[in-house]
């Protein structure tokens, strides 16, 4: 089942569950507030994060899932089948904490705040699974990329209105300043729902803009190439089919939550 996300976070980007993640545990404080409502006419979903704060709307427990231990819907199995169906309006909050260490979460961190909830009110158990399965490699075409370092003189200076270590998705337009290459990866990953491994070699921290159109839009007047053409006009960058163990999630158990 496919469904739209509309994220609108505001990122500066302890697992109560003893079952190997896909991601590394960290310790993080929870939210210590959730309220958790059915919501089955909604269309669409909508999250708002920030700092102490999760507010999303419609929202399905694969998402949650996904949100929570950082991987892409399609390698989440198992489970019953309302995990995709049924929408939920969660809002959940952090007390006492310090706003400055909130702020300096992590992506990785920030999602983990999410697990033991998943765990109190939706009884999720989980284990992981190492598949062989379709991967993209990605590497430099010609030995030379079509994109530059970020100059250590312009990290405290918007690029391409990009703040130093942040990046800028919308309507097929990418734009990161001061930023390692697994930012975009991520990106890239997430949009073709598969596997990239970083082949490129490339280690520092980069300024790089981005301008494609989806791969399922077949308007034949799209005004920018798909991805894997446009990495490699636009960036240098080529996207190699290959085989490699992917680590997926499966869900073991999960049980409706009590509304409150």
């Amino acid at each position: 089942m496919k469904r739209m996300l509309c994220f609108i976070a505001i990122l500066a980007a302890s697992s109560g569950f003893a079952q190997t993640a896909p991601v590394t545990e960290t310790k993080a404080p929870a939210y210590d507030v959730v309220s958790i409502k059915p919501n089955d006419h909604g269309r669409g979903v909508s999250i708002h994060i920030n700092n102490n704060i999760f507010n999303a709307i419609h929202i399905s427990l694969k998402e949650l899932v996904a949100q929570a231990y950082g991987t892409r819907w399609d390698l989440i199995s198992g489970g019953p089948s309302w995990i995709e169906s049924n929408g939920f309006d969660i809002q959940a909050k952090v007390l006492d904490a310090d706003p400055h260490a909130l702020s300096k979460l992590s992506n990785q961190q920030r999602g983990a705040l999410l697990r033991p909830m998943l765990g109190e009110r939706f009884g999720l158990k989980i284990h992981t699974e190492v598949k062989t399965l379709p991967i993209y490699e990605l590497v430099v075409v010609k030995g030379t990329p079509k994109f530059s370092e970020a100059s250590p003189a312009d990290k405290d200076k918007r690029w391409n209105n990009a703040t130093a270590g942040g990046m800028i998705i919308h309507n097929g337009t990418l734009v990161a300043h001061d930023v390692s290459l697994s930012r975009l990866i991520d990106v890239v990953a997430g949009q073709l729902h598969r596997e990239v491994v970083d082949k490129t070699g490339l280690t520092g921290s980069y300024d790089i803009q981005l301008n494609w159109t989806r791969d399922d839009d077949p308007s034949p007047e799209r005004s920018a190439p798909y991805l894997a053409q446009a990495l490699e006009e636009q960036l240098g960058l080529k996207l190699v089919a290959a085989k490699g163990p992917v680590e997926t999630l499966v869900i073991d158990h999960a049980e409706l939550p009590t509304e409150d």
